[in-house]
């Protein structure tokens, strides 16, 4: 069985065989009766209650969400453990409550009005998120609501609007790539995966007209995280060819994606072919708009200095990181947040390797400026403030440390 593709119900029967327990026994060591877990395994039935999951899961002897995510967390370990868990389980827990049908759902027909006033709250949410100054636990907890919300309406009104997707399966669609985006940030890219693989099954073919629901570079950037780069570029490489006649700002986010992509499978041609490109194309946007814009040089050049760091060419990526120092301050003003995030933690990593403590604490200090949390849950951030406190330099340890005490969320400090 591919687990990737595999239905909640069939992940279920296979660790039930894999523990040698019957449908009986497993049934009645849940509390259901045994006709239940056979119409859940066979997918005739969806799972009603969290709490039946929960226990289900103790009782295979795996994570709950090895029980919904497809084929991945099988290591039994739980994200409440590790460092930002609240928040993951939050966002997790949403996630899995959209396995959990309602009895009562289908009687819960929303008005014209008020998925009107769902896709708003949508599109305001994606703009904080994508604002300099952004928390990622208030963003986290309305996107949980809002994708509660959305799901729910694409349950019971038609998710197909004339040729495309109604405004809350749009909605519901852009909710997920915004959880996506929320889980890697988090480290957590099988939980992106799956964010990501439910957005692709909602939005289907409309995808291929809409670039601000295409899933396929996230879909591949998780993958690649997750190691599997020789599947992921296809799938990266396949975006760029449906949104080949696109607008340019796209078809650059969509070049530089699949540059990524190979570069985090070691794939040099491949790398250095997109990278030239999506060049192309940022100086070929420049030129129409009439001035250079952040993605027509600085976005660039950060992510192929990132790239050429993961392909082992430190002395290129220092070389490219010199070219991105001009665009800083302008970066902040006229791009999205995880760009300008990328950028300085991209420019961060290479100081830190060409041993200038200072200049990479001073853009650790602009990337607070933009977005604290992605200091405190970034793992990349908090190796670089590692290093940096224990510095030759007496100043950067100390600033370094004082760094460290802000970016704490007040709700972990004691009180």
């Amino acid at each position: 069985m591919d687990f990737r593709e595999s239905t909640v119900g069939e992940r279920i029967e296979a660790l039930r065989r894999r523990r040698g327990l019957s449908r009986k026994t497993l049934a009645g060591l849940v509390g259901r009766s045994q006709e239940w877990l056979r119409q859940v395994e066979k997918g005739s039935r969806r799972m009603d209650s969290i709490e039946v999951l929960v226990r289900m899961s103790e009782v295979l002897r795996v994570s709950d969400s090895s029980l919904l995510l497809p084929g991945f967390a099988f290591s039994g370990g739980r994200s409440g453990e590790r460092v930002g868990g609240s928040l993951t389980d939050h966002l997790r827990r949403s996630l899995f409550l959209l396995d959990v049908y309602p009895e009562n759902l289908a009687e819960q027909r929303p008005d014209a009005q008020s998925v009107s006033t769902l896709a708003t709250e949508a599109d305001w949410l994606w703009g904080d998120w994508v604002a300099s100054g952004r928390r990622f636990d208030p963003v986290g907890r309305k996107t949980s609501e809002l994708l509660s919300r959305s799901w729910q309406v694409c349950e019971v009104l038609p998710c197909q609007c004339g040729d495309g997707l109604s405004p809350a399966c749009r909605a519901h669609v852009r909710m997920l790539l915004l959880m996506a985006s929320l889980f890697s940030r988090l480290a957590e890219h099988e939980l992106a995966y799956f964010a990501v693989h439910q957005a692709a099954r909602r939005a289907g073919h409309h995808s291929v007209t809409s670039p601000d629901i295409e899933c396929g570079p996230a879909l591949a950037h998780a993958l690649s995280r997750l190691g599997y780069s020789t599947e992921a570029l296809p799938i990266a490489v396949e975006a760029v060819r449906r949104h080949r006649d696109g607008p340019a700002g796209v078809l650059t986010a969509l070049h530089l994606s699949v540059a990524e992509v190979a570069a985090m499978g070691g794939d040099h041609r491949t790398c250095e072919r997109y990278l030239a490109s999506a060049e192309e194309l940022a100086l070929d946007q420049a030129g129409r708009s009439g001035e250079e814009r952040v993605i027509g040089s600085a976005s660039v050049s950060a992510r192929k200095a990132l790239c050429m760091l993961r392909l082992g060419q430190a002395d290129l990526a220092l070389h490219v990181a010199e070219e991105v120092r001009a665009e800083e301050v302008r970066a902040e003003e006229d791009h999205p947040a995880d760009e300008v995030v990328d950028l300085y933690l991209a420019l961060a990593q290479v100081w830190v390797a060409r041993r200038e403590d200072v200049t990479a604490l001073l853009t650790l200090l602009r990337v607070e400026r933009v977005s604290p949390d992605d200091l405190y849950y970034s793992r990349s951030a908090a190796r670089l403030l590692d290093t940096l406190q224990q510095s030759a330099l007496p100043t950067v340890r100390a600033e370094a440390t004082s760094l460290v005490d802000r970016i704490v969320p007040s709700s972990w400090k004691p009180s």
